[in-house]
């Protein structure tokens, strides 16, 4: 998906709050660099009270983490095509009906 050249990748001051302290807490040099050279070049949603009411609603109506609630409300704010997540397809994030929600889980064998 990253080097699709139909897709354009949007991330959210989420997204880089997710997935870069624990490479830096442990120091993963190779894991930081590659994560803050995808989230460079990628278009970012700024974090924002509209965001962070949005997923209050979303999380209340879909039983939603905090972290998914925010990432889908960015999303939503974004007008993204689509989220792409990891998340099991039963998850309530992919049963959001306000965004397309694309899951990449693959069942372990």
């Amino acid at each position: 998906m990253l080097e699709d050249p139909c897709r354009t990748l949007v991330v959210s001051d989420y997204v880089w709050l997710e997935v870069l302290p624990k490479p830096r807490f442990h120091k993963r040099a190779d894991e930081i660099m590659f994560m803050e050279t995808v989230l460079d070049a990628a278009e970012n949603i700024e974090a924002s009270p509209k965001v962070a009411k949005l997923a209050l609603e979303l999380a209340s109506t879909y039983n939603l983490s905090t972290m998914d609630a925010l990432h889908a409300a960015a999303a939503i704010v974004g007008r993204v095509d689509e989220l792409v997540t990891i998340e099991k397809p039963t998850r309530p994030l992919c049963q959001i009906l306000e965004i397309n929600v694309v899951s990449l889980y693959l069942s372990p064998v």
